[in-house]
C-alpha cells in the first residue's frame, strides 16, 4: 500500500489529492483492520454468545456508517473519472475471443 501511495504522489499534483487518498486508500486499510478485528472477536473466549452478537452488531453498524461517509467523500472527487468505455471494450474483446 505504501508503494502505491508513494508512486501516485510522485505522479504529479493532480494525481494524488488528500480527498482521493481518503476516498480510495483509507477504506482498504480500514477493511483489512476490520477483518483482523472480526477474527479477534470471534477467537476470544466470551462468557456467552450475547456479547459476541453485540460486538459483531456494533462492528457492522460502524461499517455501515463508515461506508456512507466514504461514499460521500468519493462523490466529491473531481480529479478521477471512471473509464467505463475501456472496461466495456475489454469485456467485448473477451467475448469475441475464439473458443468461448
Amino acid at each position: 500500500m505504501f508503494v502505491v501511495i508513494a508512486a501516485v504522489a510522485d505522479a504529479g499534483p493532480r494525481a494524488a489529492t488528500p480527498t482521493g487518498i481518503a476516498g480510495f486508500v483509507t477504506p482498504t486499510i480500514i477493511q483489512f483492520c476490520a477483518a483482523l478485528l472480526i477474527s479477534a472477536i470471534l477467537s476470544a473466549p466470551w462468557p456467552g454468545h450475547h456479547f459476541v452478537q453485540l460486538a459483531m452488531g456494533l462492528l457492522g453498524l460502524g461499517g455501515i456508517v463508515y461506508s456512507i461517509a466514504v461514499w460521500r467523500r468519493v462523490r466529491g472527487i473531481t480529479t478521477y473519472t471512471m473509464v467505463t468505455h475501456l472496461t466495456l471494450q475489454r469485456i467485448q474483446r473477451e467475448q469475441e475471443k475464439p473458443g468461448k
